[in-house]
């Protein structure tokens, strides 16, 4: 009795395990596709700040 008990537990942990891998697959990328693109946007700002400050101190020179 005590063995089928244990194995009925671990069969249950297991397939939890299971089903938050699933959401995790499914959710993840989600996320991470709005980080990758937060990221982009905050290189595209930082280019175009580097962009404004250097016309700035070519304008500086002149």
């Amino acid at each position: 009795m005590g063995t089928s008990t244990i194995m009925h537990m671990h069969h249950f942990n297991n397939s939890s395990t299971a089903r938050q891998t699933l959401l995790n697959i499914f959710y993840v990328p989600r996320s991470l596709q709005k980080q990758e693109s937060f990221i982009h946007e905050q290189k595209r700002t930082h280019e175009n700040v580097h962009k404004q400050t250097t016309s700035l101190r070519d304008l500086a020179d002149l």
